[in-house]
């Protein structure tokens, strides 16, 4: 099954809702689902999809004001 998680708070950061987002993604993951995470967290390189417990990480950052938001992300999903 193919699984979908947005959340604009994910690793690195560090926090409720990434823990929680990430623990999810990474069982589901382990139990055989692909599973991708979209979120405005900024990663080693923008834009760049990485390989993380399994989970399939899309970085979305627009880089604004040191916050996770990308006000032009929407589009970039379709």
């Amino acid at each position: 099954m193919r699984i979908v998680h947005i959340s604009d708070c994910f690793s690195p950061r560090t926090g409720g809702i990434e823990t929680q987002v990430g623990d999810l993604a990474a069982t589901q993951a382990a139990a055989g689902d692909d599973v991708h995470v979209f979120t405005a967290t900024p990663g080693r390189v923008q834009g760049w999809v990485e390989n993380w417990r399994g989970v399939r990480i899309h970085r979305m950052d627009a880089r604004l004001l040191g916050v996770p938001i990308n006000p032009l992300a929407p589009p970039a999903m379709e």
